[in-house]
């Protein structure tokens, strides 16, 4: 029987979950969403509308890869998109509740007023790029530490 080589060896107070790593990057993404489009910045609006986007379609993964940890990763790439896409479809629903909570500028930022399919294009490219590397991600990390998302 052969010993796990020291360099691999991780205590458990230096592990970090699959979950907790996903939590952290959810939180990442999130900060720079609103860093991207709230702080004055200066950056181009391309940036600030295609990277907001981008980011969102991260967040999304994220949450679903979360709550559904244990689901295959294209059933949560999948949902990731199909909730992605209503999100977006709802900015081309307008009633008078959805209007209200548009109003103030937490809905504003949340739901937002105006329907882009390239929006949903490029929240689709942002799922798959995301899961794509928590795939590369878990391959090449060692067997003796645990993966990131778990799949």
């Amino acid at each position: 029987m052969t010993t796990p080589s020291p360099h691999n060896r991780r205590t458990p107070s230096k592990q970090v979950s699959a979950r907790m790593r996903i939590s952290l990057l959810m939180l990442g993404v999130i900060l720079a969403g609103v860093t991207v489009r709230k702080l004055p910045l200066g950056l181009p609006y391309f940036v600030t509308k295609w990277s907001g986007s981008w980011l969102w379609g991260t967040m999304i993964w994220c949450a679903v890869t979360l709550v559904f940890s244990s689901r295959h990763p294209v059933r949560n790439a999948l949902l990731a998109l199909v909730l992605t896409s209503i999100s977006e479809g709802l900015k081309s629903l307008h009633t008078p509740a959805l209007n209200y909570f548009r109003s103030n500028a937490l809905g504003s930022f949340l739901l937002g007023h105006h329907f882009a399919l390239t929006n949903i294009g490029v929240y689709a490219l942002a799922i798959l790029a995301t899961a794509y590397s928590a795939w590369c991600w878990q391959r090449h990390t060692p067997r003796n530490t645990t993966p990131p998302p778990a799949f």
